[in-house]
């Protein structure tokens, strides 16, 4: 279960508190016996959250267009927002993932396995 903190409204709320909201978040997933990550472009990593003390604990999915690679580590990258799918009428998302997630929540007894 992944937290999408990209919210204009809340950029007033200050690099501690966002950083606070995503934590609150993903504990409470996680306590919940579910796998939590957060998921920012590189602007809001850099102007409104603690991405430092957030990724020591928690996988991020970066939203990075338009670049060869992400502009840091990350767990899933998010590469564009004009892919095609078959099937699928207009722009879609495609990320990558670096992790093998389906085998790590198995391992780990996370998300129903």
């Amino acid at each position: 279960i992944v937290f999408d903190i990209e919210e204009p409204r809340m950029e007033k709320l200050g690099k501690r508190t966002l950083t606070d909201m995503v934590k609150a978040f993903c504990d409470t997933i996680e306590s919940a016996g579910y796998h939590a990550a957060f998921y920012a472009n590189p602007r809001w990593l850099n102007n409104f959250l603690n991405a430092e003390e957030l990724v020591k604990k928690y996988d991020l999915w970066l939203a990075h267009w338009g670049v060869d690679l992400p502009s840091r580590k990350c767990s899933m990258w998010q590469y564009t927002s004009k892919g095609s799918v078959p099937g699928i009428v207009g722009n879609v998302d495609l990320d990558y993932a670096y992790k093998n997630y389906p085998a790590i929540m198995r391992k780990l007894g996370k998300n129903g396995y």
